[in-house]
């Protein structure tokens, strides 16, 4: 809360949204219950802008393959189960079209970086 008052930039990964599609899409939790939840914890905390990377399973598992780490239990989810989630964070973009950017995760790391980078200073007023 004290970064918050004093104006500071806060990024944060998998936050506000996730929770919707993975409690709500995949695990079928109450929508209008996890609304509720997330007012009383986050009551004045939004996030200004997200970026939703949309990539479907089968190049988001042909990557997965060449990082060299553990992989997690996101990771191995089914086909079925990763559409679920991707088809739930569709839909809260549609939700929140003001809020979240799709940027298309088949682009090259660079572009999507300059992408990203580009809708961020826009937010910020830099470089106008």
């Amino acid at each position: 809360n004290y970064y918050l008052k004093k104006k500071f930039i806060i990024i944060c990964d998998r936050f506000f949204y996730s929770t919707l599609a993975y409690q709500h899409y995949l695990e079928g939790m109450n929508k209008k219950f996890i609304s509720n939840v997330q007012k009383k914890i986050f009551s004045r905390i939004h996030p200004d802008i997200t970026f939703l990377i949309d990539l479907d399973k089968k190049e988001s598992k042909k990557r997965i393959s060449k990082r060299n780490k553990k992989t997690n239990r996101f990771d191995k989810l089914s086909t079925h189960d990763f559409n679920k989630i991707r088809n739930g964070f569709l839909k809260i973009s549609k939700i929140y079209k003001n809020k979240i950017t799709i940027i298309n995760g088949r682009k090259s790391l660079n572009e999507i970086q300059k992408n990203i980078n580009k809708k961020t200073l826009k937010l910020l007023n830099v470089g106008n």
